[in-house]
């Protein structure tokens, strides 16, 4: 197995503990003065680098998640006849706030959608415009039981 192959399987891996590790983060804000005594500046400093470190390890095991997902579309965009964008050949269609990756300068590029009041754009590509850009979408969930 060579060095990609060995790493990709243990991000796989970490993602499965991450799934726990946050989710026992995310208890423990939530009764949070179960935990941390806030007449204690000690403890205060805990519970918020816990907060810190749930986010910064939920966005890890996003990345890790959409890696790994399964391609259900991918092809160019074009405006459909609702105004949305759908990968041409397919009924797949983009609509605000949504994953995409976009193929740009070589490279599969993840943003999200918004609209902007006349028509969609690509958040992480400068507020580029989508019509006639490759793109494809994944199947995963984000959040499980």
């Amino acid at each position: 197995m060579n060095k990609k192959t060995r790493a990709f399987s243990k991000m796989i891996q970490l993602e499965a503990e991450l799934k726990y590790i946050t989710k026992d983060l995310q208890e423990i804000e939530d009764s949070w003065p179960d935990h941390f005594n806030e007449d204690d500046p000690q403890d205060m400093y805990l519970r918020s680098s816990f907060s810190r470190i749930e986010e910064k390890l939920s966005d890890v095991q996003i990345m890790i998640k959409r890696m790994n997902a399964e391609i259900i579309a991918e092809g160019r965009l074009w405006r459909n006849s609702d105004g949305r964008y759908e990968i041409e050949g397919t009924d797949y269609y983009f609509t605000s706030g949504e994953y995409i990756e976009v193929l740009y300068a070589g490279e599969w590029i993840p943003s999200t959608i918004e609209h902007n009041g006349t028509d969609y754009y690509l958040t992480a590509l400068d507020y580029m415009m989508m019509k006639g850009i490759i793109a494809r979408a994944k199947r995963y969930t984000l959040w499980e039981d």
